[in-house]
Order: C-alpha cells, then sequence, then structure tokens
C-alpha cells in the first residue's frame, strides 16, 4: 500500500507549513493591499494602474453602469483571463521547479 507524496514523511517535515503563510499573504496582498496603495498614487497613474488589477477588472466584469474610467465587460474578462494564465504559469514552473 503506498501513499500519496503529501502523507509520506519529509525530511523536515515543517518546511511545507513555513511556506504556506507566505502563499495566503501574497494572496491578500495582491487582492486587498495593493489596491489600497493604488489609491495613494497620482491620478494619472491611478487611471492607468488601478482598472487592471484583478480585483477592479473582475467587478467590471459584472456592472451594469459603465464608468468611462472603468474597462468594459469583455475587457475586464480578458484581463482576469490574463492574471489567471500568469497565475497558472507560475504555478507550473514551480512545479516543474519542485517536482524535477
Amino acid at each position: 500500500m503506498s501513499f500519496p507524496a503529501s502523507c509520506q514523511a519529509h525530511p523536515d517535515p515543517g518546511v511545507r507549513h513555513q511556506q504556506r503563510p507566505w502563499r495566503i499573504a501574497t494572496l491578500f496582498g495582491l487582492l486587498l493591499v495593493l489596491p489600497a496603495i493604488g489609491q495613494v498614487l497620482p491620478s494619472s497613474w491611478q487611471d492607468a494602474t488601478l482598472p487592471y488589477l484583478p480585483s477592479n477588472a473582475g467587478a467590471s466584469m459584472f456592472s451594469i453602469h459603465t464608468d468611462p474610467s472603468n474597462l468594459s465587460a469583455g475587457s475586464g474578462l480578458l484581463v482576469l483571463c490574463l492574471w489567471v494564465a500568469a497565475a497558472l504559469a507560475g504555478a507550473a514552473e514551480l512545479v516543474k521547479r519542485r517536482d524535477a
């Protein structure tokens, strides 16, 4: 009987658990902190960067009344798909590096 790799003994069992807080911190930083920091930027930078953040791009897909400074629903979907593709590419690279 074989166990999954996640259940097998690791030379340093704390390694896997030490990395989890950094992953959670990165997620919250991207979704919550980065838009708040964007509000501090000059207005010319806000118009160029804030609509392309994942939270704003996702919100623009479902807004009924479009604001000229926001993305359209199709553009929001495309930007959100690009964020997902970037996350999957990064995950694939990490899996390739760690499991090789």
